[in-house]
């Protein structure tokens, strides 16, 4: 995800049902436990423009994120407003971290938490359409970006 600009956007585009599923279903720590109506609205949710900020975001945590978040702390600059930080009870972040210790370092004021979550909880609103049934959908219902 982190490759430069567009390589992995193009090998996603149109392919993001498959990438849903095998992101989020695959084995591996906090992976699984996904309804198919919550992953039929990860894949509805899953747009070309949704996909180029993920990337861009893994763009930014391999290359300008770590340094400038080292010059904060060692400034003693620290986010001012109250902030909640949440993450799955299951996750790499609370096998391999110490996120409740980082958030009281880098906020004044924090509330955190792991969460479990229950495989089966997430409805679709009302004003959303997704199928239940199968997650495979034509590509010309998703928004195209060019």
């Amino acid at each position: 995800m982190a490759q430069a600009y567009d390589i992995p956007e193009k090998l996603i585009a149109g392919k993001e049902d498959f990438y849903v599923l095998n992101k989020l279903t695959r084995l591996g720590i906090g992976k699984g436990g996904f309804s198919k109506v919550t992953l039929a609205e990860y894949a509805r949710c899953c747009t070309p423009e949704n996909i180029h900020a993920v990337c861009e975001d893994y763009r930014a945590a391999v290359s300008v994120d770590m340094d400038m978040d080292t010059a904060d702390f060692e400034a003693g600059r620290r986010i001012g407003c109250p902030a909640a930080v949440y993450w799955g009870e299951l996750s790499h972040t609370e096998k391999y971290f110490k996120p409740r210790e980082a958030c009281g370092r880098s906020t004044v004021q924090t509330s955190s938490a792991s969460a479990r979550c229950p495989a089966a909880t997430t409805r679709p609103s009302s004003s959303r359409t997704t199928s239940t049934t199968s997650l495979t959908r034509s590509s010309s219902s998703r928004a195209t970006h060019h």
